[in-house]
């Protein structure tokens, strides 16, 4: 497509970057079944992915990672960023021109770059709208804002039902092989340097999980120092024992160069154990005693991202913000809220979710 001509966009299109892929196939029939939005999808080669109704539904054929090319999104237009091939200069151009940014990402680095090039322009840029980070994001604010919290730890485990997405599973790959800082005292960290473990279910045995650089924005008050540290489990729990082992004798780079291509690779092993996410929220005082925890036991992930981002949508404001503003999901929700939402847009999905009380436990 020629950018110099700026395609029409009906007022009330969204328009999704990555919406081909696996959060994307789950998005547009909700968004289909909500009826307030025509759906755009960017993508090189400008179609519709194969199985979806083509209801309110086009393709582009834009390659957004091409220098100049948000110029063809239209001013002010609603964006839900799937992928991070999007450049951050393609997120500042599109907020450049008043339009709305939703990004859906997990790697802390991209995110910071994101935040620091939408700071300039009348538009918006809402982060950490999906599961992890996302409803994580909501569950650790709602107990970040309780008396004598020091640490947070938040534990993510993703069982190998099914097949994930191909970026998905890349950026589980890289996040093993990508060390990190630590947010208290910016000391570079080694992913499965630091291990503990999480009890998923209800009456269950805890389950190890490896900590991993994934960012904490929105969780913590301003000002705070409260220690914020992510977890990942895999369910068969013998497949991050197995990681462990590979982290120990000194492999992680190796995974990080070659991500992709063991991405693919995983795409040939049996699905294994359940189909489902669970995140384990837990606040600590400065001796480690546990006070205060949020569990939450759902299905696929890229279903509950799907639905976390229209539950996003629909709680946006239509005016009145601050030119070039950052937000995150927590400005506009709170975790009740989106878990009820979730239970009314996924009725099949067997969604659990518990709270705990302090019992002055130490872990």
């Amino acid at each position: 497509m020629d950018l110099s001509e700026r395609r029409k966009f009906d007022s009330q299109t969204l328009v999704l970057i990555g919406g081909s892929g696996d959060v994307g196939r789950h998005l547009i029939p909700l968004l289909q079944s909500d009826g307030r939005w025509g759906i755009t999808l960017l993508s090189r080669g400008g179609g519709v992915p194969e199985g979806l109704s083509p209801s309110r539904l086009s393709g582009r054929p834009i390659d957004i990672r091409t220098p100049g090319s948000a110029t063809a999104i239209p001013d002010g237009a609603t964006v839900v960023n799937l992928t991070e091939a999007t450049p951050p200069v393609a997120v500042a151009a599109i907020i450049a021109r008043g339009g709305t940014v939703l990004d859906t990402s997990a790697t802390p680095g991209y995110i910071y770059d994101l935040s620091r090039a939408a700071r300039n322009g009348p538009g918006l840029l809402v982060l950490c709208v999906g599961t992890a980070p996302g409803l994580s994001t909501l569950m650790g604010a709602e107990i970040a804002r309780g008396p004598n919290v020091d640490s947070i730890d938040i534990g993510l485990e993703l069982g190998m039902g099914r097949h994930y997405g191909l970026a998905a599973t890349e950026w589980f790959i890289r996040a093993l092989g990508t060390p990190y800082k630590d947010g208290q005292n910016s000391a570079i960290v080694s992913p499965g340097e630091r291990r503990r473990g999480f009890v998923f279910g209800q009456c269950t045995r805890a389950r190890l999980a490896l900590g991993v650089g994934f960012p904490d924005h929105g969780i913590l008050p301003a000002g705070s120092k409260t220690r914020v540290e992510t977890y990942l489990a895999v369910d068969p729990g013998y497949v991050t024992r197995s990681i462990v082992l590979f982290l120990r004798i000194g492999l992680g780079p190796l995974l990080l160069r070659h991500a992709h291509t063991i991405a693919r690779t995983t795409r040939l092993l049996p699905r294994l154990a359940a189909r489902r996410t669970r995140i384990a929220v837990e606040a600590q005082t400065s001796d480690r005693r546990l006070i205060a925890a949020r569990y939450f036991d759902g299905g696929d992930q890229a279903e509950l991202t799907a639905a976390m981002i229209l539950i996003a949508l629909r709680a946006l404001p239509t005016n009145g913000w601050l030119p070039g503003k950052v937000t995150n999901i927590v400005d506009y929700l709170d975790y009740d809220t989106a878990l009820a939402e979730l239970h009314a847009l996924l009725p099949a999905m067997r969604i659990k979710a518990w709270r705990y009380a302090a019992t002055g436990a130490r872990r």
